[in-house]
C-alpha cells in the first residue's frame, strides 16, 4: 500500500489495458484482495462437515474482527467478500450452525463495511480515526 505512488491512481489506469502498466501496486493490491477474497471461499467450501464449515466461518468472523481494530479496512473487505461468495452464502445449514454471538459480530463487520448510503459507516469510521493512527483503508 505504501508503494502506491499518487500517479497511479490517475484516471484509473489500472483498468484499462493500455494503462496499467502506470498502476503496478494497485494491481498488486487488487491480485492480493482477490487472493484472499479466493482463499477464504475456498477454506470455506473444502471442508466435509456443517459443523467444520461453520468453525472455519467463525474463524473467519474473527479474524474479521481484529481487522477491524487494526483499521486493516482492506483485507477486512476481502474476507468479508469471501464470506458473502454466492457459493458460500447458500450454505443456510451452515450459517445456522455458527454461533450466535459470531452471527452477531459478522452483522457488525457488514454494517462497518456496507456501502449503504456511499459507505457512510466505512467514511466515519476513516474520519474519525485520530492522527498518527495507521489505516489501511478499502
Amino acid at each position: 500500500f505504501r508503494k502506491i505512488q499518487p500517479r497511479e491512481l490517475l484516471n484509473q489506469s489500472w483498468s484499462k489495458p493500455k494503462l496499467k502498466h502506470r498502476s503496478p501496486h494497485v494491481l498488486a493490491m487488487i491480485r492480493r484482495f482477490n487472493v484472499i477474497s479466493n482463499w477464504v471461499t475456498w477454506s470455506i467450501l473444502h471442508r466435509d462437515s456443517v459443523r467444520d464449515r461453520a468453525l472455519v466461518m467463525e474463524r473467519f468472523v474473527r479474524v474479521g474482527e481484529e481487522l477491524l481494530r487494526l483499521n486493516n479496512y482492506n483485507s477486512l473487505m476481502s474476507i468479508l467478500c469471501g464470506l458473502n461468495a454466492s457459493s458460500v452464502s447458500r450454505l443456510k445449514f451452515t450459517i445456522e450452525e455458527m454461533d450466535q454471538s459470531c452471527q452477531r459480530q459478522r452483522a457488525v463487520l457488514e454494517q462497518a463495511m456496507s456501502s449503504d448510503s456511499n459507505f457512510r459507516d466505512y467514511r466515519a469510521r476513516i474520519n474519525d480515526t485520530p492522527p498518527g493512527i495507521p489505516v489501511l483503508p478499502y
